[in-house]
């Protein structure tokens, strides 16, 4: 419980330290994908999509996630309520920022080597392989530092 609460106010911290798009995306939402062990590829795609001016913060994880299908960002078999691994948490923010990547990202865009070039810059601040499931507040983490990096709100 007491690691829990330390870990919630950690995220609050980073959180409120530097991401203003982040803190005004609905509440509730956010709750409920910190909350997520492990996050579902829905709520991970409305953290994504909302950061990046894509689809609207009134917007539903459902419909963010059928955005990024509708992208060709997220495989039309899976279903939004799916647990996210990292490999494609990376792709789909790579892709929905445009960030250009390394060599074999440009070769061979996709879910691994997104992986790689996020562990590369360092925006995980953990080693991590693509196909390991992130929890909620390790998505938020991810995309936190990215922005910081980035300069925030593209």
């Amino acid at each position: 419980m007491r690691n829990r609460c330390i870990r919630r106010c950690a995220v609050f911290v980073l959180l409120s330290a530097g991401i203003s798009l982040v803190s005004a995306q609905s509440n509730q939402r956010l709750d409920e994908l910190l909350a997520q062990e492990p996050a579902e590829t829905g709520y991970a795609a409305y953290l994504v999509l909302t950061a990046a001016d894509i689809v609207a913060e009134d917007s539903s994880p459902e419909a963010a996630y059928r955005s990024a299908v509708d992208a060709g960002w997220i495989a039309p078999e899976s279903s939004p309520s799916q647990p996210i691994d990292f490999g494609l948490f990376s792709y789909l923010f790579m892709e929905a920022f445009d960030v250009p990547g390394g060599v074999m990202y440009r070769i061979f865009p996709g879910p691994r080597y997104a992986a790689r070039e996020v562990v590369y810059q360092e925006w995980s601040r953990t080693r991590r392989s693509p196909g390991e499931l992130l929890s909620g507040d390790a998505t938020v983490r991810i995309l936190s530092v990215f922005l910081n990096e980035r300069g925030g709100v593209q």
